[in-house]
């Protein structure tokens, strides 16, 4: 997300943390009587034990078992679709109230948003519990604001403010920091330890949410956060591998999340480290076993960069199912306020309480995630074939690429891009169109006679043979099960 940003809300979320802070009584920490908790919900709060719907996954899963990773509310095969700045109240700019809107949680259920992310919210408040009710009767986790969480010097500030939300069947998590710099690492890792000590046992699978800075900012601000600052004398270098390399072995994540918007500039233009950057991540995330997840720009910001249309939304979704990634976040849900320097303009939702064009193609892009994920979520990422050209001819990493994979030995096509993954010992594909503007039509083909099904704009079609060949339209994802 973007820094500027971040900064802008730290300031309100401290404010609304220290009015919680000031709560008259502190007998509110108690297990309150939620009326809209999911029921889906085993009592432990363990997802890991629903039956699945077929013999081809396991009953018995953990978060190791696919190195995926499942919020409390959500069964171990859905994926994580999220929204940033999902439900803010009414402040500046703003003439609606997302948080006190019904619709609000409604609207994202339409979309297969699964998952929300505060911002500005005051989590202590009887606005956010009517949300998380709401969250609850359409299927969605929160993972709410809590402004301090990165620095927890006083226990109590924190338990006061998530007096009463922690125990919430959807109660997702915290969001913890956003793009923090290597200084900061210990005590982000010092204050996620805190965190999991004052929940309760019902929370089990909580997140304590960290977003990173892309491939690209400066080696200042991967150090000490901000650009102003120079490296100090006994580091000369601070690389993007270093710094997540440094970020994982202190931190210990549970995902590894990052954000990267590469549709600057005149469409279909790309910009030139978005595999680069999404390779990082995930050699790094199957070094230590978790997911990554990425966010998709769904907004422009700043003059350089774009709203993106329907073919660029699918393009980042399906590009980063492809790699491997096991959640989708979009930046953002509603489009923040402006500031002197960033003026918001798309987002799924705008400052009066509406849908925008995004939100429509958000919501088909979802809905192909949603009809894969229980595969994806349950598979091994053993990495990519790449058919044809690269959009901006960006070079992918060679220890990324593979020439075939299981009974999949070859493919014709112009420029397409296929994730290769096993699924329990099954062969599974996620093919992507990987053009932003061009239709493709490729040919898969297959070492022997084979069958299996395909998940194609969210339908389902057997098939059988010693080839497929698949039409797509500019950014189309489809997946390929052998068996």
């Amino acid at each position: 997300m973007k820094k500027l940003l971040s900064l802008f809300f730290a300031a309100i979320l401290s404010v609304c943390t220290l009015a919680a802070c000031r709560s008259d009584n502190p007998k509110d920490d108690v297990p309150p009587d939620y009326t809209g908790n999911n029921p889906n919900t085993p009592p432990d709060g363990d997802n890991n034990d629903k039956e699945p719907d077929d013999g081809d996954i396991e009953v018995n899963v953990d978060y190791s078992t696919y190195g995926s990773f499942w919020l409390r509310s959500h069964d171990y095969k859905t994926m994580p679709i999220t929204a940033f700045n999902a439900c803010p109240p009414k402040i500046g700019e703003y003439t609606h109230n997302y948080l006190e809107s019904e619709q609000t949680f409604k609207d994202y259920a339409e979309a297969h948003v699964n998952t929300m992310m505060g911002m500005s919210e005051n989590t202590a408040s009887a606005q956010v519990e009517q949300a998380l009710d709401w969250c609850a009767q359409n299927g969605i986790s929160y993972l709410v604001a809590c402004g301090g969480a990165d620095n927890i010097v006083n226990d109590s500030i924190v338990k006061s403010t998530l007096m009463r939300v922690k125990y919430h069947d959807a109660f997702g998590g915290v969001m913890q920091f956003d793009e923090p710099g290597r200084t900061m690492f210990e005590n982000l890792a010092m204050s996620k330890t805190k965190l999991e000590a004052i929940m309760p046992a019902e929370t089990k699978g909580a997140l304590w949410h960290c977003n990173l800075f892309p491939l690209g900012a400066t080696e200042r601000q991967y150090y000490h956060r901000v650009d102003t600052l120079p490296l100090p004398d006994s580091v000369p270098s601070y690389t993007f591998e270093q710094y997540v390399s440094d970020y994982v072995e202190i931190c210990k994540p549970q995902v590894l999340s990052y954000d990267n918007y590469p549709l600057r500039g005149a469409f279909p233009k790309v910009g030139n480290t978005y595999f680069e950057n999404m390779s990082v991540m995930r050699k790094h995330a199957k070094q230590i076993n978790v997911p990554f997840w990425v966010y998709v720009q769904a907004c422009s910001f700043s003059a350089n960069t774009r709203i993106p249309q329907e073919s660029e939304v699918k393009w980042l979704v399906n590009t980063s199912l492809s790699y491997g990634a096991k959640g989708i976040q979009y930046f953002t849900g509603v489009i923040p306020n402006s500031n002197s320097i960033e003026h918001f303009n798309g987002g799924l939702f705008d400052l009066n309480g509406n849908k925008t064009q995004v939100f429509e193609h958000a919501k088909k892009a979802n809905a192909q995630v949603a009809a894969v994920d229980e595969v994806l979520m349950c598979s091994h990422s053993k990495g990519v074939m790449q058919i044809g050209a690269m959009p901006n001819k960006e070079t992918l990493a060679a220890e990324d690429l593979l020439a075939s994979y299981g009974v999949l030995s070859s493919a014709q096509g112009a420029h397409s891009l296929i994730g290769c993954f096993d699924y329990n010992k099954k062969d599974a594909y996620y093919v992507t169109n990987n053009s932003l503007n061009e239709a493709e039509k490729l040919t898969l083909n297959f070492t022997e006679e084979v069958s299996g099904y395909i998940v194609q704009n969210t339908s389902k079609t057997a098939f059988s043979g010693d080839s497929l060949k698949l039409d797509m339209a500019a950014g189309d994802g489809v997946l390929i099960v052998i068996g």
